[in-house]
């Protein structure tokens, strides 16, 4: 999505009822219907309309667009969004209008009259910002007021976070630290997968699998980011990407439709959202990091761990002990299948590292798997080095004994 630029901090919010100049034209908010009305002319415009998001009410504004210039123009329900008090601008609903829709061709010197469907935290004080991406730049916006009154939220956002943090994936921030990249400040709160996830989301992503083992790889990252910049900016879905070792991203690796509260949003100057970003995981994923990198022309990437495991193997994601086991027997051969994988002297998830196994390496099984920590662990010894420990069965591939 384009972000599209408007400085909130110079920008004069028109009056309810007034008329605003924006490009070629003029609008005026001639009707604002919120709340339980609002929801009521939704359902009745189409039964399958959603209900307004938790924490959200609806409010239906009735504009009307005069095209001033001397060619045809073209409104789309796109080039708005809303904001209350909370410095998230929402763009319409998908849904289906209640008639007629403030969306089409207008001739020169023309007029389109009709509803916009949005949502906001708090309709007393509501504000209607144009800003088509058609257009471009910053010339033609303009904010209405939605209500009497109605004026820009603003914000004192925490002082912006040592900017050399996460810049290097061999020494990641870690949860709960702040980042900056670009214009935002991201920090991680918290991760969860699985079940979590699945009962946390609507039909759209349970629709991939039902509750239980088809569900295991789903992981949740939930973060906040705060816009430093000094114009409305877009959190794009794709800014945060997990990477190996080395910083790059994992090949493959599916993001999913997020449960509610979707991290991706356009925020106002000095703003925060909260949210989720959800990944399928894969058996390859060794380490749990994250790449913040919300403009991949214009911002450095910043790199946060998730597990603590940066620059090593991380335990695996899945129980290893309620897998089937190898079949293997002692004296048998397996291959290393990832990089790097740690050997450890115990079969603990906190034992002591003997050493890092690269994939391909041989091994050869000593006795019989041990399960502890929720993982099935083989004891093995290393060919040429001849290293012993314990490694998970995660890790290891027969090699066709």
């Amino acid at each position: 999505m384009q972000v599209r630029q408007q400085d909130s901090t110079t920008t004069t919010v028109t009056a309810l009822g007034q008329t605003a100049t924006a490009g070629p034209w003029r609008l005026t908010v001639t009707e604002v219907v919120s709340g339980d009305e609002a929801a009521s002319r939704v359902a009745q415009a189409n039964s399958g309309n959603p209900e307004a998001p938790a924490g959200l009410i609806y409010l239906l504004a009735h504009v009307r667009a005069e095209n001033t210039s001397d060619t045809t123009a073209i409104l789309n329900l796109a080039d708005f969004a809303a904001t209350g008090t909370d410095g998230i601008l929402r763009r319409p609903v998908s849904m289906v209008v209640p008639d007629p829709a403030l969306q089409g061709t207008v001739d020169a010197g023309g007029v389109l009259e009709g509803w916009i469907p949005l949502v906001v935290d708090d309709a007393a004080a509501a504000t209607l910002w144009y800003d088509s991406a058609v257009l471009g730049g910053n010339w033609a916006n303009a904010v209405l007021a939605l209500a009497d009154g109605a004026a820009l939220p603003q914000f004192s956002p925490d002082a912006a976070p040592d900017g050399n943090a996460g810049s290097d994936p061999g020494a990641p921030a870690v949860i709960n630290q702040a980042v900056r990249a670009g214009d935002w400040a991201v920090t991680i709160l918290k991760t969860d997968q699985g079940q979590a996830i699945y009962e946390m989301s609507d039909y759209r992503l349970r629709a991939l699998g039902d509750s239980g083992d088809d569900v295991s790889t789903w992981y949740g990252v939930y973060a906040r980011v705060t816009n430093l910049g000094a114009h409305p900016a877009f959190f794009s879905p794709n800014a945060l990407e997990l990477v190996d070792e080395t910083g790059e991203p994992w090949n493959s690796i599916m993001a999913l439709t997020t449960p509610d509260p979707d991290l991706s949003r356009e925020v106002l100057p000095g703003a925060s959202r909260e949210g989720w970003t959800v990944f399928q995981l894969r058996p390859f994923v060794a380490n749990l990091m994250v790449r913040v990198m919300p403009s991949v022309v214009a911002d450095a990437p910043r790199y946060i761990s998730l597990d603590g495991s940066a620059g090593q193997s991380a335990a695996p994601t899945r129980e290893s002990a309620e897998a089937t086991a190898l079949d293997v027997a002692v004296g048998d051969t397996v291959t290393v299948n990832d990089s790097p994988v740690n050997l450890r002297k115990e079969p603990k998830a906190d034992g002591e590292i003997v050493a890092e196994l690269q994939k391909g390496t041989k091994l050869a099984i000593t006795g019989e798997p041990v399960e502890a920590d929720g993982y099935r662990w083989y004891p093995v010894t290393v060919s040429g080095s001849g290293d012993a420990g314990y490694v998970v069965q995660d890790y290891i591939t027969p090699a066709g004994n």
